[in-house]
């Protein structure tokens, strides 16, 4: 018969496997990973090989890598920003609404209009007036 006592939870066992490696002293430099793992039998370049391809994946598939994220984010804010209602008005009326939403917004949401899209909103087209009235409409009520 064994004497050895099972851990019974899993503190005990990480508190068993801190002590038995406790009195190993870990490789320090790369020529000695090497050799220790020579000795083991692997080869350290196979080895890291594997180890790169297993964070790659796991990178690939993390939800906390943006861009995994940042596609159903993108689509999430495409469905809001769709959702806008915008009153539509004659050009005078559109251009006037775009300089009252603009002056309506917080000047954290400011940042997000470039200053670019102010200028020549007289020879701007139609369409373009539209799409900036929506979206400034879009940042006006996600800032609340």
């Amino acid at each position: 018969m064994s004497d050895r006592i099972a851990p019974g939870t899993e503190e005990e066992l990480i508190s068993a496997i801190d002590e038995l490696l406790a009195d190993v002293r870990p490789p320090e430099t790369v020529e000695e990973v090497e050799t220790f793992l020579r000795e083991c039998g692997y080869d350290s370049v196979d080895v890291a090989a594997r180890m790169q391809a297993l964070v790659d994946g796991l990178v690939a598939q993390s939800p906390l890598n943006w861009r995994n994220r940042a596609p159903q984010e993108m689509e999430a804010a495409r469905a809001k920003r769709e959702g806008v209602i915008v009153e539509r008005s004659d050009r005078n009326g559109t251009i006037a609404a775009i300089k009252r939403l603009y002056t309506e917004l917080s000047e954290g949401q400011r940042q997000f209009v470039p200053a670019a899209l102010f200028r020549n909103l007289e020879t701007a087209s139609d369409s373009d007036l539209a799409d900036l009235q929506g979206d400034l409409e879009y940042l006006k009520t996600a800032g609340k």
